[in-house]
């Protein structure tokens, strides 16, 4: 089993007279302390999102585009929290956000419709190799003599 390892690099400016270890362990430890309560962005749990103490909006959505949201979501630097909603039948998501990015919200939403609106526009390119196809096949047919000549005389 291979273990995926990520190695961060992170660079400890100290200013001091002598450079002991005391001094780079307070310092790393500094470092520490600060990524940890350094806030998140992007994907969160809601308990997160409610501890910021700013006010929270909601939008439903869609099974389907749960994950095209998503990127649009991170292409805007939203924070949100995902909520899936029980005893649905086509499963549905409560997107929970920021009250501050409710603009940010709009504009990834729009982002959103107009990629798919787009995709939607766009004929099939299975589909249109699939007609060529057949309109090729169809002159094929036409071209051909379905005449079969059967001479059953007997030859001199």
């Amino acid at each position: 089993m291979v273990k995926d390892v990520q190695n961060d690099v992170v660079a400890i400016v100290v200013k001091a007279a002598r450079m002991t270890s005391n001094v780079l362990t307070e310092a790393i430890n500094a470092t520490l302390a600060s990524a940890k309560t350094a806030t998140k962005h992007g994907k969160q749990s809601l308990d997160n999102l409610i501890k910021d103490g700013s006010s929270l909006q909601n939008i439903e959505v869609s099974d389907k585009n749960i994950k095209s949201f998503e990127s649009s979501a991170r292409k805007f630097g939203i924070d949100y929290a995902l909520k899936k909603v029980p005893n649905e039948d086509p499963p549905k998501y409560v997107v929970f956000f920021k009250g501050k990015d409710t603009e940010q919200v709009y504009k990834a939403f729009r982002d959103y419709a107009s990629k798919h609106t787009a995709d939607r526009d766009k004929p099939s390119i299975v589909k249109e190799i699939k007609t060529i196809v057949q309109e090729q096949a169809q002159q094929r047919n036409q071209q051909r003599d379905r005449s079969r000549v059967k001479d059953r005389g007997v030859e001199h």
